[in-house]
């Protein structure tokens, strides 16, 4: 018995980590897991932006088109301008709409385009007859406000 016990123990000059060691090296790995659970929203949210503001700028030049197509009609097509689009259920801006609601949320799923008008930031004001503003919801909730627009002219 006493040999075994003499086995187990550790020879002088033999060391392990000690509790400080071990309890150093979790904190850097959850440091590490913290970083990286942090960084993946934010990078699926930039995603999903930009996805919405390439199909924005495909609702605008659509819309450009249908209005060169039609030569210059006083009112848009709001389905026309969504088939030239190809704007599909799979995608982030799903719809088109030809004005903005006039009063509650707008809908994180549409391309609100409107004649006339010109973008500022993410304010619409008059423009000339000849410009077109597409405004859309830059998230996945529905907002009161337009948080980005895209300037097309005709």
């Amino acid at each position: 018995m006493n040999k075994l016990t003499n086995k187990l123990k550790l020879q002088k000059g033999q060391s392990g980590f000690t509790i400080i060691e071990v309890l150093i090296v979790l904190a850097i790995g959850a440091l590490i897991i913290l970083a990286v659970l942090l960084a993946v929203p934010a990078l699926q949210r930039n995603q999903a932006n930009s996805q919405r503001k390439s199909e924005a700028s495909r609702v605008a030049a659509a819309a450009t088109q249908y209005m060169a197509d039609a030569n210059n009609p006083s009112t848009l097509d709001a389905t026309k301008i969504g088939d030239i689009a190809k704007l599909d259920a799979t995608g982030k801006l799903t719809t088109v709409a030809v004005a903005l609601p006039g009063s509650g949320n707008l809908s994180k799923n549409t391309a609100y385009v409107l004649l006339g008008k010109t973008c500022s930031g993410t304010t619409v004001a008059t423009g000339t007859a000849t410009q077109i503003a597409v405004v859309y919801v830059n998230q996945d909730v529905d907002s009161t406000t337009p948080s980005a627009c895209i300037n097309s002219r005709i």
